[in-house]
């Protein structure tokens, strides 16, 4: 066959029924990005090749969610009292409310405290 000069990117912002194509001309790097997206919108993404006659069919739909940075937690409170070790050192347990996810799970928590 002829070689793929290109491809073409349509995509679907919030699932309106109303797919935007653009052309990716550059073969070494297969990658699309699109920025001004709204956090937890819906896109849906379909890719066609393209040589020298015509393009193909459009590969299978994928949909993804566009995900934010999760909001701030609420403060930390610590639950009962610190208690001493018998090695002499103080522990205690703290707990807090996790915030929304804005459109993705959160895996972690980074933890910060003063000696």
């Amino acid at each position: 066959g002829l070689p793929i000069i290109s491809y073409i990117v349509s995509y679907d912002v919030a699932q309106s029924g109303s797919f935007v194509n653009e052309t990716i001309s550059d073969l070494s790097n297969l990658v699309w990005s699109k920025t001004g997206l709204t956090t937890s919108a819906l896109v849906d993404i379909q890719v066609h090749a393209v040589n020298s006659i015509d393009s193909s069919d459009e590969s299978n739909l994928v949909t993804f969610i566009v995900a934010g940075v999760p909001a701030t937690p609420a403060q930390p409170i610590i639950v009962g009292n610190p208690v001493e070790q018998q090695d002499g050192s103080i522990s205690a347990t703290i707990s807090w409310t996790a915030p929304a996810t804005q459109g993705s799970a959160i895996t972690g928590y980074t933890l910060y405290y003063k000696k």
